[in-house]
Formats: structure tokens, sequence, C-alpha cells
């Protein structure tokens, strides 16, 4: 068995019980930052599908440009899941708090290191 595809299926399986998590705990932000990965990941698979390179893009012995919609589909969502998986990842390992980046939506009441904001938003 290919060990590619079964990292890839890890990979979704842990972004989708992610977000579950946040879709019951109420983050709408870490929500959306989901969706729209998955999103582009799907939209890159399907622009990638129609490059001068497709054919030469392998997905289980299959070119890129061969898959049909769903596969294309698949292997966005797998691409952004195991994108996602690699940040949590370095995030994991990140003492210094040097891989944080802002919230994809506003949160007024967070910070960078999603401490609460104590007192008025500082200027």
């Amino acid at each position: 068995m290919d060990f590619v595809p079964l990292l890839l299926m890890t990979a979704l399986v842990k972004k989708v019980v992610d977000f579950i998590k946040y879709a019951t705990s109420g983050d709408v932000n870490a929500m959306v930052t989901q969706i729209v990965a998955w999103a582009t990941g799907i939209g890159l698979a399907f622009l990638a599908a129609q490059s001068d390179w497709a054919d030469q893009i392998m997905v289980n012995n299959a070119p890129l440009s061969a898959l049909n919609a769903w596969s294309l589909v698949l292997v966005g969502v797998n691409i952004a899941s195991l994108a996602g998986f690699g940040w949590d990842a370095v995030k994991a390992f990140d003492d210094k708090n040097s891989a944080v980046v802002p919230d994809l939506l506003a949160h007024p009441t967070r910070n960078l290191n999603h401490e609460p904001v104590v007192g008025p938003p500082q200027t």
C-alpha cells in the first residue's frame, strides 16, 4: 500500500475533527480559516489540472489532467489539510511564537498570542 494517500487521508481526518471542534466551541475564525484553506486547495487543484504541467503531475499513477471533478476536490482538500497539519506541527514546536500570524477575521478580544486583551485597545 502506498504511504502518501494514507498520510493525506490522515491529515484530512485530523483537520475535519479540528473543524468539528471549532464548530462546537464557536470559534468562527478557525472555522472560516479552515473553509478558506479547503476552498483554496480545491481551486488550486482545478487550476493545476488545466495547466500545461497537468500531464506531468501524477496522482496515483494518473495525470492530474485525467482526474474527474470529485477527484480534484479530494486532491484539493487533502493538500490543504496536509498544509494545515504541517502548520500545526510548526506551531507546536514554536516556543518563541515566531510563527504567529493574525487571525483571518478580526477578533477584538484576543491578541496574536491568543491571550485575552485587557482594557481598551492600544492605538
